[in-house]
Protein backbone atom coordinates (compact mmCIF):
# COMPACT_ATOMS: atom_id res chain seq x y z
CA UNK A 1 0.00 0.00 0.00
CA UNK A 2 2.71 2.56 0.81
CA UNK A 3 4.43 1.46 -2.36
CA UNK A 4 1.91 2.42 -4.30
CA UNK A 5 0.47 5.67 -2.00
CA UNK A 6 4.54 7.14 -2.84
CA UNK A 7 4.19 6.00 -6.44
CA UNK A 8 1.37 8.01 -6.89
CA UNK A 9 2.51 11.44 -5.04
CA UNK A 10 5.41 10.96 -7.71
CA UNK A 11 3.06 11.13 -10.59
CA UNK A 12 1.32 14.70 -9.30
CA UNK A 13 4.99 15.88 -8.75
CA UNK A 14 5.54 15.04 -12.47
CA UNK A 15 2.15 16.58 -13.97
CA UNK A 16 2.55 19.25 -11.40
CA UNK A 17 5.53 20.18 -12.63
CA UNK A 18 5.44 23.26 -15.16
CA UNK A 19 8.05 24.98 -17.44
CA UNK A 20 9.01 28.82 -17.21
CA UNK A 21 11.89 30.37 -18.46
CA UNK A 22 14.26 33.41 -17.08
CA UNK A 23 13.88 36.99 -18.62
CA UNK A 24 16.50 39.02 -19.62
CA UNK A 25 16.21 42.53 -20.19
CA UNK A 26 18.86 44.47 -21.90
CA UNK A 27 19.27 48.18 -22.20
CA UNK A 28 20.62 50.89 -25.22
CA UNK A 29 23.29 51.93 -22.74
CA UNK A 30 24.69 48.31 -21.88
CA UNK A 31 22.87 47.48 -19.10
CA UNK A 32 20.81 44.06 -18.15
CA UNK A 33 18.70 42.58 -15.63
CA UNK A 34 18.26 38.67 -15.51
CA UNK A 35 15.35 37.49 -13.79
CA UNK A 36 15.37 33.56 -12.64
CA UNK A 37 12.74 31.43 -10.93
CA UNK A 38 14.05 28.74 -9.03
CA UNK A 39 11.82 25.83 -6.97
CA UNK A 40 12.01 22.05 -5.31
CA UNK A 41 9.08 20.08 -4.70
CA UNK A 42 9.27 17.28 -2.29
CA UNK A 43 7.43 14.11 -1.94
CA UNK A 44 8.75 12.58 1.37
CA UNK A 45 7.80 8.95 3.37
CA UNK A 46 9.27 10.12 7.26
CA UNK A 47 10.00 7.06 9.56
CA UNK A 48 9.09 7.12 12.75
CA UNK A 49 10.74 9.39 15.65
CA UNK A 50 9.02 8.22 18.51
CA UNK A 51 7.55 4.89 19.63
CA UNK A 52 4.25 7.03 19.68
CA UNK A 53 4.61 8.61 16.41
CA UNK A 54 3.50 7.35 13.00
CA UNK A 55 5.18 7.04 9.39
CA UNK A 56 4.21 10.08 7.61
CA UNK A 57 3.85 10.69 3.53
CA UNK A 58 4.18 14.24 3.12
CA UNK A 59 3.92 16.97 0.80
CA UNK A 60 6.43 20.44 0.48
CA UNK A 61 7.12 22.86 -2.01
CA UNK A 62 10.63 24.00 0.04
CA UNK A 63 11.29 26.71 -2.29
CA UNK A 64 9.75 28.87 -4.28
CA UNK A 65 12.85 31.28 -5.27
CA UNK A 66 13.10 34.61 -7.28
CA UNK A 67 16.39 36.06 -8.27
CA UNK A 68 17.28 38.77 -10.08
CA UNK A 69 20.80 40.18 -11.37
CA UNK A 70 21.58 43.24 -12.82
CA UNK A 71 24.61 44.73 -14.48
CA UNK A 72 24.94 48.55 -13.86
CA UNK A 73 28.46 48.50 -16.16
CA UNK A 74 30.82 45.95 -16.31
CA UNK A 75 32.22 47.18 -12.87
CA UNK A 76 29.22 47.18 -10.67
CA UNK A 77 27.01 44.35 -10.33
CA UNK A 78 23.89 44.43 -8.46
CA UNK A 79 21.96 41.07 -6.96
CA UNK A 80 19.00 39.93 -4.90
CA UNK A 81 17.00 36.88 -3.91
CA UNK A 82 13.81 36.44 -2.27
CA UNK A 83 12.12 32.77 -1.42
CA UNK A 84 9.00 31.23 0.17
CA UNK A 85 7.57 27.71 0.90
CA UNK A 86 4.66 25.92 1.59
CA UNK A 87 4.84 26.43 5.40
CA UNK A 88 5.29 29.64 5.34
CA UNK A 89 3.33 32.34 3.19
CA UNK A 90 5.75 35.01 3.67
CA UNK A 91 7.67 36.01 1.23
CA UNK A 92 11.93 36.55 2.33
CA UNK A 93 14.48 38.58 0.96
CA UNK A 94 18.07 36.00 1.46
CA UNK A 95 20.22 37.50 -0.22
CA UNK A 96 20.78 41.60 -1.69
CA UNK A 97 23.99 43.00 -2.49
CA UNK A 98 26.13 44.71 -4.50
CA UNK A 99 29.35 43.22 -5.82
CA UNK A 100 32.12 45.64 -7.57
CA UNK A 101 34.32 43.75 -10.12
CA UNK A 102 37.19 45.29 -9.80
CA UNK A 103 39.82 42.96 -11.11
CA UNK A 104 40.34 39.26 -10.98
CA UNK A 105 42.06 39.80 -8.24
CA UNK A 106 39.93 42.10 -5.83
CA UNK A 107 36.51 42.16 -5.97
CA UNK A 108 33.97 43.83 -3.19
CA UNK A 109 30.31 42.72 -2.11
CA UNK A 110 28.67 44.19 0.27
CA UNK A 111 25.34 43.78 1.95
CA UNK A 112 23.54 40.47 2.98
CA UNK A 113 25.53 37.53 1.17
CA UNK A 114 26.99 33.78 2.10
CA UNK A 115 29.64 33.98 4.48
CA UNK A 116 32.62 32.27 3.07
CA UNK A 117 33.47 29.96 5.87
CA UNK A 118 33.50 26.07 4.84
CA UNK A 119 32.13 24.72 1.75
CA UNK A 120 29.44 22.86 2.54
CA UNK A 121 27.97 25.15 5.56
CA UNK A 122 26.56 27.23 3.35
CA UNK A 123 28.84 29.01 1.00
CA UNK A 124 28.55 27.05 -1.91
CA UNK A 125 25.15 26.80 -3.59
CA UNK A 126 21.25 24.64 -2.52
CA UNK A 127 20.90 23.13 -5.71
CA UNK A 128 23.97 22.01 -6.47
CA UNK A 129 23.82 19.37 -3.47
CA UNK A 130 24.51 16.07 -4.26
CA UNK A 131 22.12 14.48 -2.15
CA UNK A 132 18.26 16.54 -2.26
CA UNK A 133 18.70 16.17 1.51
CA UNK A 134 21.99 18.15 2.20
CA UNK A 135 25.02 17.31 4.81
CA UNK A 136 22.65 18.33 7.79
CA UNK A 137 19.68 16.22 7.14
CA UNK A 138 18.47 14.36 10.42
CA UNK A 139 20.93 16.32 12.77
CA UNK A 140 20.23 17.49 15.84
CA UNK A 141 22.84 19.76 15.96
CA UNK A 142 23.62 21.00 12.86
CA UNK A 143 27.16 21.53 12.24
CA UNK A 144 27.39 22.56 8.85
CA UNK A 145 26.10 25.92 9.35
CA UNK A 146 27.23 29.97 9.28
CA UNK A 147 28.29 29.76 12.52
CA UNK A 148 27.36 33.85 12.87
CA UNK A 149 24.94 34.68 15.45
CA UNK A 150 21.13 33.30 14.12
CA UNK A 151 19.62 36.00 15.98
CA UNK A 152 21.32 38.49 13.45
CA UNK A 153 20.79 36.81 10.17
CA UNK A 154 18.10 37.71 8.02
CA UNK A 155 14.54 36.00 8.37
CA UNK A 156 15.21 32.19 6.89
CA UNK A 157 18.48 33.10 5.32
CA UNK A 158 21.10 30.56 7.57
CA UNK A 159 23.85 30.86 4.63
CA UNK A 160 23.64 34.81 4.57
CA UNK A 161 24.47 37.77 6.85
CA UNK A 162 25.00 41.19 6.14
CA UNK A 163 28.30 43.02 5.77
CA UNK A 164 31.21 43.26 3.26
CA UNK A 165 33.76 40.78 1.81
CA UNK A 166 36.47 41.40 -0.54
CA UNK A 167 37.96 38.47 -2.31
CA UNK A 168 39.15 37.63 -5.74
CA UNK A 169 42.00 34.90 -7.66
CA UNK A 170 45.60 34.97 -6.80
CA UNK A 171 48.37 33.59 -9.10
CA UNK A 172 46.51 32.60 -12.14
CA UNK A 173 43.87 31.02 -9.93
CA UNK A 174 46.19 28.81 -7.31
CA UNK A 175 44.92 30.92 -4.16
CA UNK A 176 41.51 32.22 -3.85
CA UNK A 177 41.03 33.90 -0.88
CA UNK A 178 38.07 35.47 1.04
CA UNK A 179 37.89 37.69 3.97
CA UNK A 180 34.82 39.89 5.16
CA UNK A 181 32.98 41.25 8.52
CA UNK A 182 29.72 41.05 9.04
CA UNK A 183 27.09 42.63 11.25
CA UNK A 184 23.61 42.42 12.89
CA UNK A 185 21.12 43.30 10.27
CA UNK A 186 18.44 44.45 12.94
CA UNK A 187 18.27 45.66 16.23
CA UNK A 188 16.03 43.08 17.25
CA UNK A 189 19.14 41.14 19.39
CA UNK A 190 18.80 41.17 23.04
CA UNK A 191 22.24 39.52 23.30
CA UNK A 192 25.43 42.16 23.26
CA UNK A 193 26.52 41.08 19.74
CA UNK A 194 29.65 42.05 18.25
CA UNK A 195 30.52 42.42 14.09
CA UNK A 196 32.21 38.66 13.44
CA UNK A 197 34.93 38.24 10.93
CA UNK A 198 36.01 35.55 7.82
CA UNK A 199 38.39 34.65 6.33
CA UNK A 200 38.75 31.66 3.89
CA UNK A 201 41.79 30.71 1.53
CA UNK A 202 41.65 28.21 -1.37
CA UNK A 203 44.26 26.19 -3.42
CA UNK A 204 43.52 24.61 -6.40
CA UNK A 205 46.70 23.12 -8.46
CA UNK A 206 46.21 24.92 -11.19
CA UNK A 207 50.05 23.68 -12.35
CA UNK A 208 47.82 20.20 -12.47
CA UNK A 209 45.38 21.44 -15.10
CA UNK A 210 42.97 21.65 -12.48
CA UNK A 211 40.44 24.69 -13.12
CA UNK A 212 40.16 27.61 -10.09
CA UNK A 213 36.26 28.39 -8.83
CA UNK A 214 36.14 31.69 -10.39
CA UNK A 215 32.80 32.44 -8.47
CA UNK A 216 31.87 33.98 -5.53
CA UNK A 217 29.37 30.89 -4.93
CA UNK A 218 30.67 27.58 -5.14
CA UNK A 219 28.66 23.88 -6.01
CA UNK A 220 29.58 20.58 -4.73
CA UNK A 221 29.23 19.73 -8.35
CA UNK A 222 30.08 21.18 -11.82
CA UNK A 223 29.10 17.53 -13.63
CA UNK A 224 32.33 17.48 -15.35
CA UNK A 225 31.95 21.03 -17.08
CA UNK A 226 35.67 21.50 -15.79
CA UNK A 227 38.08 19.30 -13.54
CA UNK A 228 38.22 20.81 -9.58
CA UNK A 229 40.57 19.68 -6.89
CA UNK A 230 40.57 22.26 -4.24
CA UNK A 231 41.99 22.73 -0.49
CA UNK A 232 40.22 25.15 1.48
CA UNK A 233 40.50 26.02 4.98
CA UNK A 234 38.35 29.12 7.01
CA UNK A 235 38.23 30.45 10.49
CA UNK A 236 35.07 32.80 11.71
CA UNK A 237 35.11 34.69 15.04
CA UNK A 238 32.48 36.69 16.80
CA UNK A 239 31.93 37.97 20.33
CA UNK A 240 28.05 37.02 21.90
CA UNK A 241 27.30 38.09 25.35
CA UNK A 242 31.08 37.94 26.46
CA UNK A 243 31.62 34.74 24.70
CA UNK A 244 33.87 34.48 21.86
CA UNK A 245 33.19 32.49 19.64
CA UNK A 246 35.74 30.51 17.25
CA UNK A 247 34.66 28.16 14.20
CA UNK A 248 37.25 26.32 12.22
CA UNK A 249 36.15 24.28 9.05
CA UNK A 250 38.62 22.49 6.31
CA UNK A 251 37.27 21.06 3.07
CA UNK A 252 38.85 19.13 -0.09
CA UNK A 253 37.02 18.41 -3.59
CA UNK A 254 37.72 16.85 -5.97
CA UNK A 255 35.95 16.17 -9.56
CA UNK A 256 37.08 15.27 -12.72
CA UNK A 257 35.60 13.95 -16.02
CA UNK A 258 37.24 10.13 -16.95
CA UNK A 259 36.03 8.93 -20.59
CA UNK A 260 32.09 8.49 -19.84
CA UNK A 261 32.27 8.88 -16.04
CA UNK A 262 32.94 12.03 -13.63
CA UNK A 263 33.33 10.63 -10.37
CA UNK A 264 33.01 13.40 -7.33
CA UNK A 265 34.99 13.02 -4.15
CA UNK A 266 34.21 15.83 -1.24
CA UNK A 267 35.37 15.38 2.81
CA UNK A 268 34.93 17.93 5.18
CA UNK A 269 35.48 19.09 8.78
CA UNK A 270 34.31 22.19 11.29
CA UNK A 271 35.00 22.53 14.96
CA UNK A 272 32.83 25.34 16.58
CA UNK A 273 33.68 26.77 20.01
CA UNK A 274 30.62 28.51 21.93
CA UNK A 275 28.30 27.97 18.34
CA UNK A 276 26.28 30.95 18.56
CA UNK A 277 27.80 32.48 21.73
CA UNK A 278 26.41 29.61 24.06
CA UNK A 279 29.12 28.98 26.47
CA UNK A 280 30.86 25.64 26.05
CA UNK A 281 28.38 24.89 23.06
CA UNK A 282 30.84 23.29 21.33
CA UNK A 283 30.14 21.40 18.15
CA UNK A 284 32.53 19.20 15.50
CA UNK A 285 30.82 17.83 11.83
CA UNK A 286 32.61 15.08 9.54
CA UNK A 287 31.77 14.50 6.45
CA UNK A 288 32.44 11.98 3.51
CA UNK A 289 30.43 12.22 0.21
CA UNK A 290 30.35 11.67 -2.87
CA UNK A 291 29.45 10.73 -6.94
CA UNK A 292 29.88 9.07 -9.60
CA UNK A 293 28.09 11.06 -12.64
CA UNK A 294 27.65 8.62 -16.33
CA UNK A 295 28.06 11.57 -19.25
CA UNK A 296 25.73 10.45 -21.37
CA UNK A 297 21.83 11.00 -21.58
CA UNK A 298 19.81 8.24 -20.58
CA UNK A 299 15.91 9.12 -21.19
CA UNK A 300 15.71 12.16 -19.20
CA UNK A 301 19.02 13.28 -18.75
CA UNK A 302 22.32 12.17 -17.16
CA UNK A 303 22.02 10.09 -14.25
CA UNK A 304 24.35 9.80 -11.33
CA UNK A 305 24.22 7.69 -7.68
CA UNK A 306 25.15 9.90 -4.51
CA UNK A 307 26.42 8.67 -1.34
CA UNK A 308 26.54 10.84 1.96
CA UNK A 309 27.94 9.66 5.42
CA UNK A 310 27.97 12.90 8.02
CA UNK A 311 28.15 12.80 11.62
CA UNK A 312 27.32 15.66 14.33
CA UNK A 313 29.33 15.44 17.60
CA UNK A 314 27.84 17.05 20.03
CA UNK A 315 30.04 18.22 22.93
CA UNK A 316 27.63 19.21 24.89
CA UNK A 317 25.87 17.58 28.42
CA UNK A 318 22.72 17.35 25.69
CA UNK A 319 24.96 14.86 24.10
CA UNK A 320 23.24 15.03 20.64
CA UNK A 321 25.53 13.23 18.05
CA UNK A 322 23.47 12.27 15.17
CA UNK A 323 25.29 10.02 12.14
CA UNK A 324 23.23 9.80 8.67
CA UNK A 325 24.28 7.57 6.25
CA UNK A 326 22.54 8.32 2.61
CA UNK A 327 22.14 7.30 -0.63
CA UNK A 328 20.75 9.45 -4.15
CA UNK A 329 20.12 8.60 -7.62
CA UNK A 330 19.88 11.97 -9.19
CA UNK A 331 18.96 12.56 -13.26
CA UNK A 332 20.35 15.82 -13.95
CA UNK A 333 17.77 16.80 -17.23
CA UNK A 334 19.72 20.60 -17.24
CA UNK A 335 22.50 21.26 -15.27
CA UNK A 336 22.47 20.97 -11.55
CA UNK A 337 19.30 23.28 -10.84
CA UNK A 338 16.67 21.01 -12.95
CA UNK A 339 16.77 17.35 -11.85
CA UNK A 340 15.05 14.45 -10.06
CA UNK A 341 16.45 13.09 -6.84
CA UNK A 342 15.71 9.81 -5.16
CA UNK A 343 17.32 9.47 -1.89
CA UNK A 344 17.15 7.48 1.19
CA UNK A 345 18.22 8.48 4.32
CA UNK A 346 18.98 6.41 7.64
CA UNK A 347 19.50 8.82 10.53
CA UNK A 348 21.20 7.39 13.87
CA UNK A 349 20.57 9.67 17.15
CA UNK A 350 22.24 8.74 20.42
CA UNK A 351 19.79 10.57 22.68
CA UNK A 352 16.80 9.49 20.67
CA UNK A 353 15.10 7.05 18.21
CA UNK A 354 16.99 6.31 15.11
CA UNK A 355 14.64 6.58 11.67
CA UNK A 356 14.43 5.95 8.01
CA UNK A 357 13.56 8.71 5.30
CA UNK A 358 12.23 8.23 1.79
CA UNK A 359 12.74 10.97 -0.37
CA UNK A 360 11.99 11.97 -4.07
CA UNK A 361 11.57 15.80 -5.19
CA UNK A 362 11.74 17.85 -8.19
CA UNK A 363 14.44 20.80 -8.91
CA UNK A 364 13.84 23.47 -11.37
CA UNK A 365 15.63 26.75 -12.71
CA UNK A 366 14.20 28.61 -15.32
Amino acid sequence: MRVRVFTAAIGTLIIASGASHAVKIETKSGSTIDIKFKSKIRAEFLGKRNNSDSADLRFRVLHGRIMGKAKINPKIKFIWQGDFDSGDERFYILDMFMMFDLAREFKFNVGAHKVPFQRNSGLRSGWSFLTPTGVNYGHQVKAFTNPINRGDKLQRSGAYSTGATVWGLLAGGLLKYYAGIYDKTDKKSSNDVGSAYAIRVQLTPTFLGYKPEKKYVLKETYLGKFDVLTLGAAYVTQKVSGNTVNSYGIDLMWEQQIGVITPNIQVGFVDHKNLGGTKDKDVKGYLIQGQILYNGSVLLGKPAVALKWSKSDDRTPNDKDTTTIGGALNIYIKGTGNRIALSVDRVNRKSAKDYTDYVIEFWFSW
